[in-house]
């Protein structure tokens, strides 16, 4: 017979389970809680994140938090980070209702507390809405965040008959008219401005959201190389923290470090080529002298 085939004829059971010794130093680190959740985290800073489109999920937690913080502390300010497509996805489909946005808008002019409002991807529709119902002065973007304005779109109708798509194309132009009031409200934009503008579907980038009235001011926030970079234009810096700084650009002022790097980078070119055509200029005197 061949080695160990004896065990197969006869096998035994063992007498216990085998058991794995566990190590005493794992079991010093476990928690002995299981961590909080990544909203309630963000909620104890008395940060409210958004960054879903605004469906009825998203809108029950944005206002309970919102009623919580004021709750807690009915002075202390509350920030709204939004990265939100509005009540349409990226595609356009429509995945809410425009009463999803309205409900946190009214929510936030409930409030007693100073909101301020940050877009740190993109703000559209009604998200675009909420971005600029922040507290005056304190609604900020990131510099390539991204708010676009457009017309509230309808569901699809399916196998509706004619009277009830007929309904609900009015209440659509009804939610188009109080969005239109509401924008011109925070942005301090005409209705017919706004009306205009909303069309068609009109992207924003940071400065031209801060140019229509969306927003107050861009953040940015760099490093001590990049303070001195943007002290040599005058009026870039408006708050010095460390060795960090808060920087607002406006449409001119960007112009103006465009223009003031790209003659730099034009001087460095020309140095270079200056210094190349006089090396070669020297290589060629020193092998005519040798001939």
């Amino acid at each position: 017979m061949p080695p160990f085939l004896d065990i197969y004829d006869s096998p035994k059971l063992m007498a216990t389970p085998a058991q794995v010794e566990r190590s005493v130093s794992y079991n010093e680190h476990r928690a002995s809680t299981p961590p909080p959740d990544l909203p309630s985290m963000l909620l104890h800073g008395r940060i409210v994140y958004i960054g879903m489109p605004l469906v009825s999920a998203v809108t029950e937690l944005v206002i309970a938090e919102l009623m919580y913080l004021q709750y807690m502390d009915p002075k202390a300010p509350i920030y709204l980070y939004i990265n939100s497509t509005g009540t349409t996805r990226d595609d356009g489909e429509t995945v809410g209702m425009e009463a999803e946005g309205f409900a946190i808008y009214d929510s936030m002019m409930q409030l007693q507390n100073e909101i301020h409002t940050v877009a740190v991807g993109a703000a559209i529709g009604q998200a675009c809405l909420l971005l600029a119902a922040g507290t005056k002065g304190k609604r900020f973007m990131m510099p390539h965040a991204k708010a676009m304005i457009q017309q509230p779109r309808a569901p699809s109708s399916g196998l509706m008959q004619a009277s009830d798509v007929y309904i609900r194309a009015k209440e659509v132009i009804v939610n188009r008219d109080t969005l239109v009031k509401l924008l011109a409200k925070h942005t301090e934009n005409s209705e017919e401005t706004v009306s205009n503008v909303m069309r068609r579907p009109y992207y924003m980038d940071s400065i031209k959201a801060r140019e229509f009235g969306v927003i107050d001011k861009i953040l940015w926030r760099g490093q001590e190389q990049e303070q001195i970079m943007a002290r040599n234009i005058d009026g870039s810096i408006s708050t010095v923290k460390g060795t960090e700084t808060l920087v607002h650009f406006t449409r001119k002022e960007c112009y103006q470090m465009r223009e003031f790097w790209f003659e730099q980078i034009l001087k460095c070119t020309l140095t270079v080529a200056l210094q190349d055509y006089t090396s070669i200029m020297m290589r060629y005197l020193l092998h005519s002298n040798q001939e």
